[in-house]
């Protein structure tokens, strides 16, 4: 596997965590706002 490649990959699952923790960071935000 090239270094492309293997950075890419390792992009996407950044994002991927990302998301989650966007979600779960929200959802937190959510409920200290009511």
């Amino acid at each position: 596997m090239n270094e492309q490649s293997y950075k890419a990959k390792q992009g996407k699952q950044r994002a991927r965590d990302g998301k989650r923790d966007f979600k779960k960071d929200s959802a937190l935000l959510l409920k200290e706002n009511k």
